[in-house]
């Protein structure tokens, strides 16, 4: 719904501006009175135009809606010609133009024009920072997600939606903007509004970044697919109103037995606790089911090489004692009494899981029961065949899949913040890394960078402590980190980065290299001055390092700021929700 760049008299057809003249000239030039018929004229023309322009082929499921129920409070994001349409079938609508820096506000201005008089219109013009400016020319420009490069403008739009619901409550919100962050804005509405809508779905995937929308369970979502595509999402409480839009409220499943491998003790813990939240059971495997140790195997002759699993039985006891929704299962159990779901979340475990499914089948157990993909790191190189349902938490991996279509739910892990509470600031000089041994295994280039820096910090920063511990225990690194005034992070590659989040829950910022970082899902949190600084020579990580260590006021602020952004940008509950979507809807 927009008029795009034109001037308004080159937008209006021939027959309207006649009539304006016209208007004009019989009339004494009277200004009240050629304002009058020139409102008239655009208004008419709107009506009918709405009807035609590819521009407003929104209009048939919000004409659907507005025969269902009274919308008295729509939220508008993009103003233009269905603005005036809105105006009349709503009690009142809220119209927000965002532009980057250097945007034209001739479309406001013009709306303001014709629509401005009436009190039941609220127009907001806002004019965004560089980080908008950036994410339009990032997603426009070179297709790419910009959340994943600067997170800055994420945090811009929850500040705006934060504000705008803090005046008042929205039944409705519509998303047509001319940015490119529609799918950003979306996100943001999920839980805010009831009934949300966007437009021109059917085109500029990749600009508008639409295929990262995933949306949790408590919405029903009601494609249309005529003309640019317009998309409605609509709270299952509304059941009118999904009825009158031709939606499905499909019947939810309940105590779902979700089989997931242990190979990763935080990535399990928060997969089990979003499971609790949802009121499903977590299935680890027991004794009989896990695959021996890589030690037995190097006992009994074979090559470690070729047994890579990590996973087993170990900290089975734990989980239960955190969590009440803990089945440990045995081998006689599974293929008696198989899970609902069972997940591979690693390449190392994809043979050992499928070769058991693929026993269920010939057992004749294999019905109803369905095979779900975890990736959190970066291009998890599962096999294509396999992969018919993908739950992402890095930003890469489905990329791997494109060609066999898999469905794909964008998720990020229940987060632990009570056990990672913010407890004060720390003036302790204390730079703080965890890879050591990772470094010992892999990431050649990480090890290099952190030995470089450590022989240059000697010699620049002699009074900071740099220290590299490996293997802690997870008590042991809460005691470190809360010491520590700031955590260094140099690893090749990166998906989610759960020590990284641990670090900004607990207020300590991260140190970054920029290279390894970006295109990353951790870039979502780890933003610069906020939350983490970025280098990409090590003179440059000396001179944050040194101004971070020299400024108290500095510090502490970045340390405070860290504790609340990352809080504010994951929201575990929805998170969990978006959990449900996937599991509900499983291939």
């Amino acid at each position: 719904m927009k008029m795009g760049g034109k001037k308004l008299s080159a937008a209006l057809p021939a027959r309207v501006l006649k009539c304006s003249s016209w208007c004009k000239n019989t009339l004494l030039y009277s200004r009240r009175w050629v304002c009058f018929a020139s409102l008239m004229c655009f208004v008419s023309y709107v009506r009918a135009d709405v009807v035609n322009s590819c521009e407003t082929d929104d209009v048939p499921p919000f004409a659907k809606l507005f025969q269902t129920m009274e919308v008295k409070s729509l939220l508008e994001f993009g103003m233009g010609k269905g603005t005036r349409y809105f105006l009349d079938h709503c009690k009142e609508v809220t119209s927000v133009e965002i532009l980057a820096p250097e945007g034209s506000d001739q479309r406001y201005q013009e709306c303001v024009h014709f629509f401005g008089h009436l009190k039941r219109w609220k127009p907001i013009l806002y004019r965004g920072s560089a980080h908008l400016g950036f994410a339009s020319r990032c997603a426009l420009f070179f297709h790419k997600d910009a959340a994943l490069y600067d997170s800055h403008y994420v945090l811009e739009l929850k500040k705006l939606c934060d504000g705008l619901f803090q005046e008042r409550r929205y039944e409705a919100a519509f998303v047509d903007s001319s940015i490119s962050y529609q799918a950003d804005l979306v996100l943001e509405l999920f839980d805010r509004a009831d009934i949300i809508v966007a437009h021109e779905m059917n085109r500029g995937a990749k600009a508008y970044g639409w295929d990262k929308i995933s949306a949790p369970s408590n919405y029903v979502k009601i494609p249309f697919v005529d003309g640019m595509g317009t998309t409605v999402w609509v709270r299952k409480e509304k059941k009118e109103v999904i009825e009158a839009l031709g939606g499905v409220l499909k019947r939810e499943k309940k105590g779902l037995r979700v089989f997931f491998p242990n190979i990763h003790g935080s990535l399990t813990y928060s997969f089990g606790r979003a499971l609790e939240y949802l009121g499903h059971t977590l299935v680890l495997p027991g004794d009989s089911l896990a695959p021996p140790s890589s030690k037995k195997l190097r006992k009994a002759g074979k090559k470690k090489k070729e047994h890579k699993i990590r996973y087993g039985s170990y900290g089975n006891e734990r989980f239960k004692a955190l969590l009440s929704n803990v089945e440990i299962i045995e081998k006689e159990q599974f293929f008696s009494h198989p899970p609902d779901i069972i997940f591979i979340n690693c390449p190392e475990v994809e043979k050992d899981v499928i070769r058991m499914r693929d026993h269920l089948a010939s057992l004749g157990r294999a019905q109803g029961v369905k095979l779900a993909f975890h990736s959190g790191n970066n291009q998890m190189a599962y096999h294509s065949k396999n992969v018919r349902n993908l739950l992402q938490s890095d930003a890469k991996t489905a990329s791997l899949f494109s060609e066999v279509r898999p469905f794909v739910v964008h998720w990020i892990p229940w987060f632990d913040f009570e056990r990672y509470a913010f407890q004060g600031c720390s003036d302790e000089p204390l730079l703080a890394s965890y890879l050591k041994h990772h470094y010992s295994i892999a990431f050649p280039k990480g090890k290099q960078l952190f030995e470089e820096f450590s022989a240059h910090q000697k010699k620049e920063l002699p009074d900071l402590i740099l220290e590299n511990f490996s293997g802690l225990g997870s008590e042991e690194v809460l005691k470190v980190m809360r010491r520590s005034a700031a955590t260094l992070h140099i690893k090749d590659t990166e998906g989610i980065g759960y020590t990284i989040l641990e670090s900004l829950a607990a207020g300590r910022p991260v140190f970054l290299k920029r290279s390894f970082s970006q295109g990353s899902r951790m870039m979502n949190w780890c933003i610069e001055g906020k939350t983490a600084f970025f280098f990409d020579t090590i003179e440059e990580l000396t001179e944050k390092v040194q101004h971070f260590f020299a400024d108290a006021a500095f510090r502490h602020e970045v340390q405070q700021n860290c504790a609340q952004i990352v809080r504010w940008i994951i929201d575990n509950e929805k998170q969990a929700r978006v959990l449900d979507a996937f599991l509900q809807n499983l291939k």
